[in-house]
Order: C-alpha cells, then sequence, then structure tokens
C-alpha cells in the first residue's frame, strides 16, 4: 500500500456504480474532470487532515458514505469518447535499428568471412543514410511528377534542364 496522502476525498457514480474517489488539489478542478470522464453525482469534501487512500476510506464511511473502492486504475466510461483507439507505435528508434538489422541479416557475407557486427551507432548512421536516400527520391519523384504535369498542358515537348 503506498503511503501518498490525499487531501480530498468523496464519491463518484461513474456507468451506474458509485465509487470512493481522493484526490489533492481543488474540488473544483476534480469536479471538472471527473464530469468530462463522465462522472455524475460528484460529491467531494476537504478531509479533516492529510490521509493515506485506505484512511480516507475508512473515513467517509465512518460519516456514512456508502460506495466501493474503485479497482482496475483510469478507465473511460461507455461513450466518452467516439474515436477508436489507436494503435500503440513503436518507437522510431527502434524500427530502424530492427528494419536495418533485418537486412543485414539477409545479406551473405562472403566466403570464409565473419559476418560484420556493427555497434548501435554505425546501425544507426546507417539507418539515417538509408532514410536520407528514400527521402531525395520521394523528392526526385515528386519533381518529375510535376514536370511530367507540364508536360502535358504544352504542345511541344519543353526541353529539361538539369
Amino acid at each position: 500500500m503506498s503511503d501518498k496522502t490525499f487531501t480530498i476525498g468523496g464519491t463518484s457514480t461513474v456507468d451506474g456504480v458509485n465509487t470512493f474517489r481522493v484526490c489533492n488539489g481543488e474540488i473544483k478542478v476534480r469536479e471538472g474532470v471527473l464530469r468530462r470522464a463522465g462522472h455524475t453525482d460528484i460529491k467531494l469534501a476537504e478531509l479533516p487532515n492529510p490521509m493515506t487512500r485506505a484512511g480516507a476510506v475508512a473515513y467517509l464511511k465512518t460519516q456514512g458514505v456508502e460506495a466501493i473502492i474503485p479497482v482496475g486504475g483510469k478507465k473511460k466510461s461507455e461513450g466518452a469518447s467516439e474515436k477508436p483507439a489507436k494503435a500503440p507505435k513503436a518507437p522510431k528508434q527502434a524500427t530502424a535499428t530492427a528494419e536495418l538489422a533485418a537486412e543485414l541479416a539477409t545479406e551473405p557475407a562472403a566466403e570464409g568471412e565473419a559476418a560484420p557486427v556493427l555497434t548501435f551507432a554505425e546501425k544507426m548512421k546507417l539507418a539515417k543514410e538509408k532514410k536520407a536516400a528514400e527521402k531525395a527520391a520521394a523528392a526526385q519523384a515528386a519533381a518529375d511528377a510535376a514536370f511530367l504535369a507540364a508536360q502535358e498542358g504544352h504542345e511541344e515537348p519543353v526541353d529539361a534542364v538539369a
């Protein structure tokens, strides 16, 4: 159990379940946060002194407050957000390194030679070079497409200047 103490305690109803709430800060701010998260029937008050979560729940029970202790951490209520959940993104650095490692693994070593062993810095340098080359190729493709589009607008071909 945590030694963290709280100065505000009370209850709120979310998904039809009345649960205990404890926090620090200002009551109005916390009420706003709970409302935005879909909570209703929010009743918060200052505790007589800073208390742990268990102490605050015990105090509220002695005051005649009936509720349950929330489990499972932060949870959004049904319908609180219409947006679908985004898939977690892999860190870019790890992705680039994994791609590079896969490419290096597919390149056979010359006969009698050991496979190259690259340091992390070397792998990152190669990944940056590869990314820069891909970016340059994409820029060239865009320039070519613009040139061809401009050519289509003319009856006679226009000489390309390099």
